[in-house]
């Protein structure tokens, strides 16, 4: 008696916890790896839709790319890395770095404004609020994302552009994982 209650008890925790996984449209169905792990890394723009209109091209060209790094801690920040992935040298006149910022200089690129910030999960883990540094002090109007997939290698966020106000859908694949 007490072995098929325990399987019992045993059958039912699996279930609960395959579906405790089950939170994002776009997946993963179930994960075992914790949230803040699987959104932790270094990620490439693979598509970038403002206001229905794709704007990737202001994120990755054909000589660099923005990054996009979460860190376990809750920061995150941006970097520009050639092509291969590693990060632009800054030093030296009209540096590898100097020159991809001049190159999207007069175009104000969505969702990396202030080059640096904190992240935190809001929303019981279904979106994620990034507070940039040097602004957003008014806590109404730090942004969030909602999630729409969250595996080890793609992520999908969906929200809104807060200079603009349009919807942005940002697609990133993982370059670390």
């Amino acid at each position: 008696m007490k072995k098929n209650i325990f399987k019992l008890f045993l059958s039912v925790l699996v279930i609960m916890i395959a579906f405790a996984g089950c939170k994002y449209e776009d997946g993963p169905f179930m994960s075992l790896r914790h949230k803040a792990d699987r959104f932790t890394g270094i990620w490439k723009f693979t598509k970038v839709t403002l206001d229905g209109n794709d704007i990737t091209n202001q994120y990755n060209r054909s000589n660099f790319m923005i990054s996009f790094e979460v860190y376990r801690d809750g920061g995150f920040g941006f970097n520009y890395r050639d092509a291969d992935g590693k990060i632009l040298d800054r030093t030296g006149t009209n540096s590898e770095y100097e020159e991809a910022q001049k190159e999207i200089g007069a175009e104000r690129t969505p969702f990396v404004y202030q080059g640096s910030g904190h992240w935190t999960f809001v929303n019981n883990l279904k979106s994620v609020q990034m507070k940039y540094e040097l602004s957003y002090n008014d806590e109404s109007e730090i942004p969030v994302y909602d999630i729409i997939q969250l595996k080890n290698k793609n992520i999908k966020l969906k929200g809104k552009d807060p200079d603009s106000g349009k919807e942005i859908e940002l697609e990133f694949e993982s370059i670390n994982k």
